[in-house]
């Protein structure tokens, strides 16, 4: 019997790691704009940069209007964190100098400097600041925000 409980014992502690570990992840379909907030977070380790994303959540799966997200067969709902956070392996620093001419409304310029992932990261930011479509491999932590990976420009949905 104790034999029994052991291994039934050591099935649920190797099950429950399982899933703890290989989350489930779906494609998150954005697009960019509205207000839509782009939050940039410098890692301590790792040389990455972390961007967290906060956006509205879509009433339909297609259509969407700028600064909203929806999944591909359904619309996030209100249990569902309406914030994304991305790790590119790449240096992303924020400037907020004033502008002038054509881009004195701007607040801010993300410049991407360096790193494995520069290219992708700044083809996001360029996505991020045309208001163009993208989708995200992402999935659910309990908390907000949810974690994202995969970013690709996406036709708007």
């Amino acid at each position: 019997m104790r034999i029994l409980i052991a291994a039934a014992t050591l099935l649920c502690a190797a099950a429950f790691a399982g899933s703890a570990d290989a989350q489930t992840r779906f494609p998150l379909h954005c697009r960019a704009g509205g207000d839509m907030t782009i939050n940039v977070l410098g890692q301590a380790s790792g040389g990455g940069t972390e961007l967290s994303i906060l956006f509205r959540r879509s009433t339909r799966t297609t259509g969407l209007a700028p600064g909203e997200c929806s999944w591909h067969d359904r619309v996030v709902n209100s249990r569902e964190p309406s914030s994304f956070r991305i790790i590119f392996n790449a240096r992303i620093s924020t400037d907020f100098r004033p502008r002038s001419g054509r881009r004195a409304g701007d607040m801010a310029e993300l410049y991407v400097q360096e790193g494995r992932d520069l290219e992708i990261a700044r083809r996001f930011y360029e996505v991020l600041k045309s208001g163009g479509s993208f989708e995200v491999q992402a999935y659910n932590t309990g908390r907000a925000p949810m974690n994202a990976i995969s970013f690709r420009e996406v036709p708007a949905r």
